[in-house]
């Protein structure tokens, strides 16, 4: 076999000659091609951002903040905000409830040179126009009442400031003509101290009273002082409002309280009387015959003053209670031997189609029943049980029943009603604080009559009154709740125990709800 030359290994430092491209030398075309390389890249980061994708970062401040901003239509965020809005002509929306609405044509330029690091920025500063304090009132006190009745907040889940967002937005635009003044301001917050019932609803409340005294400012000595001449005030026109304090005030802060004279001097003075407060009232000497409205039979109802509350169970019998009887005065009026029967309301679904089950979907879509809207009667407006109490009825269902009652005999006028007016009349017909009612719903006609001729106005079903709920209603009896979220229920239902249920028990439901145990029974008053 024939040996070959052995091959010489190639050595390590071998050098590469590049050749030159249609004549151009190496190291021509190598630079140039560094320069097209560095100039592209300079050009997507400085240049190509601003040709293509142009325009500026808008920030929008508006007063009050919190306003819906719109762009072209499209809800962004909420104000305060910063966004980039291409280069172009659009329209800025900006939208808050009780704020008349904001609207504005804006022209956006671009930037070429360097607009990805150094995009052009425009601020807008808008001050919103106050349209409607009521409308804003109006939700503050709802949002409050919802969240109180609510689970119980918890530091990882506080309630929302309701009412300091209020006030932080009402002072900072309230100018002028626009200005609040502290009597509107101080009648609101009265009116929300029924509803106060913790410790955290309550420093929202006094957070949003030293925002309006210091009219949104810091707060001063002179501001300090009128927040002490608020609540001395209060303390002078309802005392009860002590009790209010040792309910929602700090434990240490709270036996500060029991302990001190002027407390303990007023409990003891109150508490004088609890025992003749607890006792049911005197039945009148006079009554007025019976009032007959087609087939239905009204008790009359004569004017009288009583303790409201004097049947509570055990919450009324400790001296360290936080609920005392009050006295209230009740005008005459005729009410409703027994509850509204399932028949009585089949009429009213007849004439009145957009209330019968069929609608139900519509209805509960507007708010005024829920899903179980006569759910028993299925789509039929004819009554399964005649004689029974209707029941899965709302409250707003109840009071097109009045209104259409009202056409039928236009003499009369008829209402749910009051739960002052329901509490007075069941109370002169019963002098027992307890009363035996049957485990199961009856016909209404099998109601034993009490002492005044009413039929179970405790058992049976729950029954609708017309005023609105507050936890603390009853140590501001004053107060008058012109809304809520919960209507005030009452009389007990056959699935409760008759030892928990007296003429003063108090439930409380939305008013669209619709349940099994829930129906009513009307007033009547001549025109």
């Amino acid at each position: 076999m024939r040996k070959g030359k052995p091959k010489t290994p190639p050595e390590d430092n071998q050098r590469v000659t590049l050749k030159p491209i249609w004549g151009i030398q190496p190291k021509t075309y190598i630079g140039l091609i560094y320069g097209i390389g560095l100039g592209l890249i300079l050009f997507f980061l400085l240049i190509f951002p601003g040709l293509f994708h142009g325009g500026s970062k808008v920030t929008i401040h508006t007063v009050p903040q919190g306003a819906s901003v719109y762009v072209d239509g499209v809800r962004i965020g909420v104000s305060p905000l910063t966004t980039f809005i291409k280069a172009g002509s659009h329209t800025i929306q900006i939208r808050k409830t009780g704020f008349q609405p904001y609207a504005q044509p804006i022209v956006v330029d671009r930037r070429v040179l360097g607009s990805l690091f150094f995009p052009k920025k425009v601020e807008m500063r808008v001050p919103l126009t106050l349209e409607s304090s009521e409308a804003l009132f109006s939700r503050a006190y709802d949002d409050l009442a919802s969240w109180v009745l609510a689970e119980t907040p918890t530091p990882i889940r506080p309630n929302p400031p309701v009412l300091r967002n209020l006030a932080s937005d009402l002072t900072r635009v309230g100018e002028g003509r626009n200005r609040i003044s502290r009597e509107v301001w101080n009648r609101f917050f009265i009116q929300c101290l029924p509803q106060i019932n913790s410790e955290g609803v309550f420093s929202d409340f006094l957070a949003a009273l030293s925002l309006v005294q210091s009219d949104g400012t810091v707060l001063t000595h002179r501001s300090l002082l009128e927040i002490l001449r608020f609540f001395t005030t209060l303390l002078n026109q309802q005392p009860n409002a002590l009790y209010w304090f040792e309910s929602i005030v700090p434990s240490q802060v709270s036996n500060t309280i029991k302990n001190n004279s002027v407390f303990l001097k007023q409990r003891e003075e109150l508490f004088k009387g609890k025992k003749e407060k607890s006792l049911p009232p005197t039945l009148p000497t006079k009554r007025q015959p019976v009032l007959r409205i087609g087939p239905m039979e009204f008790i009359p109802i004569p004017e009288g003053t009583f303790y409201m509350g004097w049947a509570s169970k055990a919450e009324s019998v400790s001296p360290d209670s936080f609920f005392m009887p009050y006295q209230v005065q009740v005008s005459p009026f005729y009410l409703l031997a027994h509850e509204v029967t399932e028949e009585e309301f089949a009429k009213f679904l007849q004439e009145t189609p957009i209330w019968a089950p069929v609608a139900r979907e519509t209805l509960r879509k507007q708010g005024l029943v829920d899903e179980g809207y006569l759910s028993s009667w299925k789509d039929s407006s004819e009554p399964p049980n005649p004689s029974y109490p209707v029941r899965e009825i709302s409250y707003f269902a109840a009071k097109a029943y009045c209104a259409w009652l009202q056409t039928k005999h236009p003499t009369y006028r008829f209402d749910l009603p009051t739960e002052a007016e329901w509490e007075w009349a069941a109370s002169l017909n019963t002098e027992q604080v307890t009363y035996s009612f049957p485990t199961e719903l009856k016909p209404v006609h099998l109601g034993e009559r009490g002492r005044w001729g009413l039929r179970f106005m405790l058992g049976n079903v729950w029954e609708w009154t017309d005023d609105w709920f507050a936890p603390f209603q009853h140590l501001f009896p004053e107060v008058f709740l012109l809304r809520g979220v919960e209507k005030i229920v009452k009389g007990g239902s056959y699935i409760n125990s008759p030892d928990t249920i007296t003429v003063s028990t108090r439930g409380s439901q939305p008013p669209s709800w619709c349940t099994p145990y829930l129906g009513f029974r009307i007033k009547a008053l001549p025109r």
